[in-house]
């Protein structure tokens, strides 16, 4: 009896507890009973906020995370030595705490924020000041079987699924086996013995690196890691390889994708942690300068020359091609490599926006501030390398570590440049848009360069509200997901943040066709089933038409748009005078336009109906996970309406549908009033396209059986106020439907909204600084933001914490 009565008040303690910390939410510029304040919208112009549609009356289902990492987070809680405070004392430290939040920043964190961290402020109990953590415990990493990659869902079971995954995970080529933990400082405050290679980088231990790591690398004091520039190797980085071009890294294997070049002689070999190398290549002494080791140097008849690697250009190949693009140009504090910042002591970081003193805050993108100590130099270097970008970016660089002054705060891990700029298929010139060159999934690099430089960013993991994990991956749907299954075990080795939360607070960007869906490469479930992904996809199956591993969730991911080039949104009608848009806007003539192919695959062409139709009848049905490309809809609606009165659709697949002249698909958009905007191998670009040239779009991505695919920002923007959705058994009437329109009102609608699909890191200037506000990276915080409000609302629900409110209320 007195054993189930102490369980009882432990629980009913724990419970006190989680209601305490989760008090802290509530701030003064908060309303209470609101899930999302009208502060939100504060940046918005009146005429707009009908089109933002808070989460209030949404039918999405709302929860914070699985009932399982809940119930764990509750356990250490009511484990702490706090458990025998009575309730009114707890009250009372609720009180005090809140009093010392006498912060100019509005700290209105998640409730689940202030309790997840595992601290100790010397005397056993937890510090007051939750924002300012005393002393950071790193979890123990994921314990690995030796047999297993990774230890996922089942993996030790046998299951069907346990055996694919694991193939699939070994098809990958990366295995988590194989990378150990990040050395840490023990108890004792020594250092872990280094250097260890892991994570694709070198790390000596925290706040150590080698002097030479600086020559061709950046030490990352944080976990002392030594990051390599482009075809430079080795634990400091000294060692000139040959980088293979596709390769997936391999930790046990430090030589398997970067082999050392030859310095004075072919019979040079070279040891790494163990392991020997034979070097590759003509000596480079014959060279140049060695070709600054980023060529090759080939000779013939007794002349030897340096023949650059891609990004360098030059006699000795010491000069960046013009091309380069580096994330906020380094800031003025580096120079640009072939997409790596190599900063300048004491400087380090993606973007060398870390290493100032921490004491100070940062600058609002854009803004110009005082250069710190160290950066005049640098941008003196950049100037003498005629990099007029690097020099504008060095006055605007933060003036110490970057520090949060607007909400949703965002921690951006720092990962090895091998995980994001110089990762697999990563491309240097992934800024330059011209045409036969991809740029549609480039949203991960947009976004994060974006949130890089804006005042969301904090260095301080502690005022953080979401942890954004940077990793570049593939583009569309093809190739394995190893980038993923690497940052996952990286992340939670070097950092507590992840253990702390299981990734509940953590971002992923994922640009493939059917974003995190399983493929037959492998499933994202395990590393990512508790986090937010943004992806361009927001459709509850994969890209075989069935509900597959990791789809959109919409409680928890976000729908982003992709991204437009530069030239697209430049032909936008918004951007003209309001008499000339009013113009433009009556001069459309054109009922629906459509131009792409109907069915897989994309290249078969037919002559015939009758070909087209056998094409797409098997194509629908065939075994494969492709086998439901745009829902069956694209063909269905060619065969129903490829006549009607004012419709042009073009189908890619089926020549004589096509003009004979060339298709000039801006100026087709321009022409109609509405475009038909269906899903193909997942998302595609043209929904974003048309919205930004003023063309209705007409949604039909919807299967019949499961919800329609989410659109950007959706349920946050309502895209029945601008756009046209059209059900999988309403396409037999899509005629009389677009009549029906007020075709007035979803152009006037347009008008209000459409710079939300256009990313403004995109664009050149002076088009980047004339695209009114929000843009694409804008909304998205503001999506952010709106979905932590009303988890923090929930929170307080699930916490009863309504009913210590009271208690703490005076008597009136």
């Amino acid at each position: 009896m007195a054993s189930g009565s102490l369980t009882r008040r432990a629980k009913t303690v724990a419970a006190v507890l989680a209601a305490a910390t989760a008090i802290l939410v509530i701030a003064s510029k908060q309303p209470r009973n609101s899930l999302v304040s009208h502060d939100v919208l504060r940046s918005l112009p009146t005429s707009e906020e009908s089109f933002i549609t808070p989460l209030r009356n949404s039918s999405v289902q709302d929860r914070l995370m699985p009932q399982a990492v809940a119930e764990n987070l509750r356990h250490r809680i009511a484990r702490r030595p706090t458990l025998g405070q009575s309730f009114e004392t707890a009250a009372q430290s609720v009180k005090q705490a809140h009093n010392h939040r006498a912060e100019s920043l509005d700290h209105n964190h998640t409730a689940l924020r202030k309790h997840r961290y595992r601290t100790s402020n010397g005397s056993g109990h937890r510090s007051h000041r939750p924002h300012r953590l005393a002393k950071l415990e790193f979890m123990a990493p994921p314990k690995t079987p030796a047999d297993t990659p990774w230890l996922f869902a089942g993996a030790e079971g046998g299951t069907k699924r346990a055996r694919s995954q694991l193939q699939m995970r070994k098809n990958s080529g990366y295995f988590g086996r194989d990378s150990p933990p990040v050395p840490l400082r023990a108890p004792n405050g020594s250092l872990a013995s280094g250097p260890v290679l892991t994570g694709t980088a070198w790390h000596w231990g925290p706040g150590r690196c080698p002097e030479a790591c600086s020559a061709r690398g950046v030490c990352s004091p944080e976990h002392g890691r030594c990051d390599c520039a482009p075809y430079a190797w080795g634990a400091d980085c000294s060692v000139s390889v040959v980088t293979q071009r596709i390769c997936v890294m391999n930790d046990s294997r430090p030589w398997f994708c970067d082999k050392p070049a030859c310095i004075a002689s072919r019979d040079e070999a070279y040891t790494l942690d163990g392991h020997s190398a034979q070097c590759v290549g003509e000596p480079l002494d014959a060279c140049p300068r060695r070709c600054d080791g980023r060529g090759a140097c080939v000779c013939n008849r007794g002349s030897c020359r340096c023949e650059c690697y891609e990004g360098f250009t030059g006699k000795s190949c010491s000069e960046a091609t013009a091309e380069t693009a580096c994330l906020n140009d380094c800031f003025g504090r580096g120079v640009c490599e072939r997409g790596f910042c190599h900063c300048h002591p004491p400087f380090w970081g993606t973007d060398c926006a870390r290493g100032g003193e921490q004491t100070l805050g940062v600058t609002p993108h854009g803004a110009a501030s005082a250069a710190p100590a160290g950066v005049a130099s640098a941008t003196a270097a950049s100037a003498r390398n005629g990099s007029a970008r690097a020099t504008a970016a060095a006055a605007n660089a933060p003036v110490g570590e970057p520090r949060c002054t607007r909400r949703p705060c965002v921690y951006v891990y720092d990962l090895p440049a091998r995980m994001n700029v110089l990762a697999l298929k990563a491309e240097y010139d992934w800024r330059v848009q011209r045409k036969g060159k991809k740029f549609d999934y480039r949203m991960p690099q947009l976004f994060h360069s974006a949130l890089l430089g804006s005042t969301h960013r904090t260095a301080d993991a502690a005022d953080a509200d979401y942890f954004y994990v940077p990793v570049w991956d593939f583009q569309g749907a093809w190739g394995n997901p190893e980038v993923y299954y690497r940052a996952a075990v990286y992340i939670a080795s070097a950092y507590p943040f992840w253990n702390a939360s299981s990734g509940a607070d953590h971002i992923w960007t994922v640009a493939r066709d059917a974003a995190a869906c399983a493929t037959p490469w492998g499933s994202l479930l395990d590393e990512l089933q508790n986090s937010t992904i943004l992806s361009a996809w927001g459709g509850v199956t994969g890209l075989s038409g069935r509900p597959e591993e990791r789809c959109f969730a919409p409680d928890r991911d976000i729908a982003v748009p992709g991204a437009l080039t530069h030239a697209a949104v430049s032909k936008s009608p918004f951007l003209l005078a309001p008499r000339d848009l009013e113009a433009q806007m009556r001069s459309r003539t054109t009922q629906l336009f459509f131009i792409g192919a109907l069915c897989w695959k994309l290249d078969v062409k037919v002559k015939t109906m009758q070909q087209l139709e056998k094409k797409c009848k098997e194509s629908y049905g065939a075994p494969g996970f492709l086998s439901r490309y745009s829902f069956g809809l694209r063909y269905e609606i060619f065969k129903l309406h490829g006549s009607a009165s004012g419709f042009r659709l073009y189908a890619t697949d089926y020549p004589p549908s096509l003009p004979r002249h060339r298709v000039a698909v801006n100026e087709e958009i321009l022409r109609a009033r509405f475009c038909l905007c269906p899903s193909g191998t997942g998302w595609g670009m043209r929904v974003f396209h048309v919205l930004a040239l003023g063309c209705v779009p007409v949604l039909v991505q919807h299967d019949g059986v499961h919800p329609p695919v989410a659109q950007a920002f959706e349920p946050h923007l309502d895209w029945d106020a601008f756009a046209v959705s059209v059900r999988r058994d309403d396409v037999r009437r899509l005629p009389q439907i677009l009549e029906q329109v007020d075709l007035a009102a979803k152009q006037a609608a347009l008008a209000k909204v459409w710079t939300r699909m256009v990313w403004r890191t995109a664009l050149s200037e002076p088009l980047r600084s004339r695209l009114a506000a929000p843009d694409a990276f804008q909304a998205t915080m503001e999506a952010l933001e709106l979905r932590l409000r009303s988890r923090s609302s929930r929170q307080l629900r699930e916490t009863g914490v309504e009913r210590l409110d009271r208690h703490l209320k005076p008597a009136v």
